[in-house]
C-alpha cells in the first residue's frame, strides 16, 4: 500500500514539475473545455427552456384548430365529449397607450380571447397563433360563468402581467379596460369603443413572461421607437360575437378528458380530422406528446451544428495538447532511460504519461466548468437581450459533467500517442540524447 501511494505521489510530482509545460497544456484545455461548457450551458438552457413552456400545458388535453366557425358538425361526431371554445380575434385590439417620454408611446394590445369557460384551463398563445392550454390558476376575484356567456356581459379575466400593466399597484378587480384606448403612434386601429370590467385575475403563463421580457429590453434599448406591448384578455364568447362579428377569428375547441377516457377521444379527434378536412374548411388538432415529438425535430438540426462544432473545436485543441506532450517527452528523454535501467516496462512509461494529463486534464476541466457556468449565469441578461425568447440559465447538473468528462478524455487520448512514443524510448538512445 505504500509502495502505491509512494508511486502516485512521485506521478503527481512529477506532472506539477514543469510550470511551463502545465500552463501550456492548461490553456489548450481549459479552452476548449470552456468553450464546450459554454455551448453546453446556454444551448441546453434554451432547450429546457422551450420543453418547460410545453410541459407546464395541462396533460391529456387535446386542442383542436378550425377555420369553420359553426360546431354542430363537431358535437354531431362527439356527442359525448364535453369541450370548451376559445375564439382569438386575428387582430390585437389597443387597450392603452401612455407617453414614456416625448415622442415615444407605449402602446398595450390585447389579444382578445372570446371563452365558452375557463375552469378548467385556458389558452394561451405560444407562436405562429399556436395556442396551448394551461391550467387556470385564479389569483383574484372570479371567473368567467356561464350567466356572463348568457347575458353577454362585458366584464374580463386577465393575468397578472397584465393588470400590473394596466393598473400599477391598484387591485384591477373592478377597474375598466377601454377598448381602443389611445392609439398613439401604434400601427393597430379598430372602431371598437367599448370597455370592459375586469372580474378576476389569473396566474402568468409562458407568453405573460415573454411579453414582460421585450418590453424590459424596448426599455432598455430606449431608442425613440414606440413600444409594442401584447397582452391577453379573456372575454365571453358572446361579447366577442357581438362586437367583432365580422373579425377573422381563429377557433379553438379544447378537450379536457380524464386520463382513463384519454385515448377514446384521441381516437375520435383523430378520426374527426381526418374526414372532415375538406375543400376550404380544415380540422387539425395537437396534443402535448405531439408538441414535445415536433419540438425535438425541430431543434434536432441546431443540436447537430452545435456538436459538430464543438467536436471541430476538441480536435484543434487535442493537436495542440498532443504538441505540448510530445515537446514534454523530449524534455524528459533522460529521465524516461534512468527509469528504464531500472527496470521500467515501457506500459509504466506509457501509465505515467497518460496519468499525469489525466490529473492536469481533470483539474483544468472541472475549474473550465465552473468559470462556464458562472460566467454564462453573470451574462444571463445579456444573452437574454440577444435571443427572441425569455432566457433563463436553466441545465441539470448531470449536464455539466458531460464537458469534463470530454476535457479529460480529449487530453487522455492526446496524450496516448506522446506515451507510447516515451514508452518505446530506449535506455541506450536516452543516454546520447542532448
Amino acid at each position: 500500500m505504500n509502495k502505491v501511494l509512494f508511486y502516485f505521489r512521485h506521478i503527481l510530482h512529477m506532472s506539477m514539475a514543469n510550470k511551463t509545460r502545465n500552463i501550456l497544456t492548461s490553456i489548450g484545455i481549459f479552452t476548449s473545455v470552456f468553450l464546450f461548457a459554454t455551448g453546453s450551458v446556454i444551448t441546453e438552457s434554451y432547450y429546457n427552456n422551450l420543453f418547460n413552456i410545453i410541459e407546464s400545458t395541462r396533460d391529456n388535453t387535446i386542442v383542436l384548430t378550425s377555420n369553420h366557425e359553426e360546431i354542430e358538425d363537431i358535437t354531431a361526431l362527439l356527442p359525448n365529449v364535453t369541450y370548451e371554445e376559445d375564439a382569438v380575434l386575428q387582430n390585437k385590439i389597443p387597450v392603452m397607450s401612455r407617453q414614456i417620454y416625448k415622442g415615444c408611446y407605449e402602446n398595450v394590445l390585447a389579444a382578445i380571447h372570446g371563452v365558452t369557460g375557463m375552469q378548467k384551463g385556458h389558452a394561451a398563445g405560444y407562436e405562429d397563433n399556436e395556442y396551448l392550454p394551461f391550467d387556470t390558476e385564479l389569483i383574484k376575484g372570479r371567473l368567467i360563468s356561464q350567466s356572463d356567456i348568457s347575458s353577454g356581459a362585458m366584464v374580463a379575466v386577465i393575468d397578472e402581467f397584465t393588470a400590473r400593466l394596466l393598473f400599477e399597484d391598484e387591485d384591477p378587480v373592478g377597474k375598466m379596460i377601454k377598448l381602443d384606448a389611445g392609439n398613439n403612434g401604434s400601427n393597430v386601429s379598430t372602431a371598437i369603443k367599448e370597455e370592459l370590467e375586469v372580474i378576476g385575475v389569473i396566474s402568468d403563463t409562458y407568453v405573460s413572461s415573454l411579453s414582460s421580457s421585450k418590453l424590459q429590453k424596448a426599455l432598455n434599448k430606449n431608442d425613440g421607437s414606440n413600444i409594442e406591448v401584447d397582452v391577453s384578455v379573456y372575454v365571453p364568447i358572446s361579447v366577442t360575437s357581438r362586437l367583432f362579428e365580422y373579425d377573422t377569428v381563429y377557433r379553438y375547441y379544447v378537450f379536457y378528458p380524464d386520463a382513463y377516457d384519454y385515448p377514446g377521444i384521441l381516437a375520435a379527434v383523430t378520426k374527426l380530422c381526418e374526414s372532415m378536412t375538406a375543400g376550404s374548411r380544415t380540422y387539425e388538432y395537437s396534443t402535448k406528446e405531439m408538441k414535445i415529438s415536433d419540438l425535438k425535430v425541430s431543434l434536432a438540426d441546431t443540436r447537430r451544428a452545435i456538436n459538430l462544432l464543438m467536436m471541430i473545436l476538441s480536435v484543434i485543441s487535442g493537436i495542440s495538447i498532443m504538441g505540448v506532450i510530445f515537446f514534454s517527452v523530449k524534455e524528459r528523454i533522460p529521465e524516461i532511460g534512468i527509469r528504464k535501467a531500472y527496470g521500467a516496462a515501457g506500459g509504466d512509461i506509457l501509465f505515467q504519461f497518460v496519468t499525469e494529463i489525466f490529473i492536469i486534464s481533470l483539474i483544468v476541466s472541472v475549474f473550465a466548468v465552473c468559470v462556464s457556468f458562472y460566467v454564462c449565469s453573470f451574462l444571463e441578461g445579456y444573452i437574454n437581450s440577444l435571443m427572441t425568447v425569455d432566457f433563463k440559465i436553466n441545465i441539470r447538473l448531470y449536464k455539466l459533467a458531460i464537458p469534463v468528462l470530454a476535457g479529460t478524455l480529449e487530453a487522455v487520448l492526446a496524450g496516448f500517442i506522446p506515451g507510447i512514443y516515451a514508452a518505446n524510448i530506449k535506455p541506450a538512445d536516452s543516454l546520447r540524447f542532448e
